[in-house]
């Protein structure tokens, strides 16, 4: 067996299949939107987990939409682009418009660039106010490194969010876990290091890391909104799981991961 293709957990064997999944309900929802911005002249720039391809199934689908914000409030340009998606039964999040359709979430977040090609400043509906967010820079710089490594960064980080949502007493972001894999493979050649091997590893890092503060890597608030105490249990959580499956057993992984963890080694 090649480790670069495939992995063994138990008696089974998982092959990597790295293409970009989108559900029907999904792609038609998508569709809607974008059907939309094109009548109304918007432009919009996919952005989030699923355009690094680390969404799990079910996941939100996210969009920037980029437009002319000049003198209007935020309030004001959040009406109006709520007006314009109201044909799909938009309604207003903090930061952005949302479109559901049979349990999937779309979020469209207006924008403009700032000065700085990499940043773009966004309505904070609590606040009032524009806020300066970066959108291009990390998501570039993961996807550079995860083809570097053959995929693995993707794989890890949908392995971590597994953790995560069976673990949901810890409200940990999903750009957490996605730059505590991006920072923890980047020091390994890609031929040191499989699928397993780096959800063991980033596991290990993950255990330490989410005691201490993690920096937003586009200019956004740090990352760790636990509290101490919650931060003492989810290291020693994540340190009990990782013992539990470096011998890859399979029941252990399930118990860990969920039954769902073949699906994204397959």
């Amino acid at each position: 067996m090649r480790y670069n293709d495939s992995v063994a957990i138990g008696n089974a064997i998982y092959n990597m299949d790295q293409n970009v999944k989108v559900s029907p309900i999904l792609k038609s929802l998508i569709e809607e939107v974008e059907k939309i911005a094109e009548e109304k002249d918007y432009r919009l720039k996919p952005m989030g987990s699923q355009i690094k391809n680390t969404a799990l199934d079910g996941s939100d689908y996210d969009f920037l939409l980029l437009t002319e914000i000049g003198s209007k409030s935020p309030k004001k340009v959040l009406n109006d682009v709520e007006k314009d998606f109201s044909p799909l039964s938009a309604f207003q999040g903090n930061h952005s418009i949302i479109v559901k359709s049979n349990g999937i979430q779309v979020d469209i977040v207006p924008g403009e660039r700032t000065k700085d090609s990499n940043l773009y400043k966004i309505p904070d509906k609590r606040m009032d106010d524009w806020i300066v967010r970066g959108q291009d820079c990390f998501i570039e710089s993961f996807l550079e490194e995860n083809n570097r490594k053959n995929n693995r960064l993707q794989t890890v980080t949908k392995m971590l969010k597994l953790w995560k949502d069976s673990h949901p007493n810890f409200s940990i972001p999903s750009l957490a876990i996605e730059k505590i894999v991006f920072d923890t493979l980047s020091n390994y050649k890609y031929f040191t290091i499989t699928h397993v091997k780096g959800t063991l590893v980033c596991m290990k890092e993950f255990s330490e890391r989410i005691k201490k503060p993690i920096k937003h890597p586009d200019h956004g608030p740090q990352l760790n909104k636990l509290n101490d105490n919650e931060k003492i249990i989810c290291s020693k959580t994540l340190k009990r799981n990782l013992e539990s499956i470096q011998e890859r057993n399979q029941e252990n992984w399930v118990n860990v991961f969920g039954d769902a963890f073949g699906v994204y080694l397959n």
